[in-house]
């Protein structure tokens, strides 16, 4: 597992699902209980608040609503971009990304899944 890999499982395995944006730090996480709702306002408020694209590429939900497979592609507009794919085999799996804008930082972005 390389020091990026690293680092995502640990930023993201013990947040909370949803979105956090501050001046120095974006994060978004995705379980399969996120809703389409919930996806449509990260949408927003990450191109209102950070310009970053964000859009979901292709998503499979079950019948009772659980995201089974999502693809995830976000653009932050100023040279960090990236694409992800997780199907949910696990009710601990998740998708994400994060931005870090603090100067020097060691990893600017990362986008993936984790379980």
């Amino acid at each position: 597992m390389n020091i990026i890999s690293l680092f995502l499982l640990f930023l993201l395995s013990g947040n909370p699902t949803g979105l956090t944006i501050s001046d120095e730090m974006v994060t978004l996480v995705i379980d399969k209980h996120t809703t389409q709702v919930e996806i449509v306002e990260f949408n927003k408020r990450l191109k209102e608040e950070k310009g970053i694209t964000f859009y979901v590429y292709s998503i499979t939900r079950s019948k009772e609503g659980e995201i089974e497979y999502i693809k995830i592609v976000v653009d932050c507009n100023d040279g960090n971009s990236g694409t992800a794919t997780v199907k949910f085999n696990s009710k601990n799996e998740k998708i994400g990304f994060f931005r870090d804008y603090r100067p020097g930082a060691s990893t600017s972005f990362s986008i993936g899944g984790m379980d």
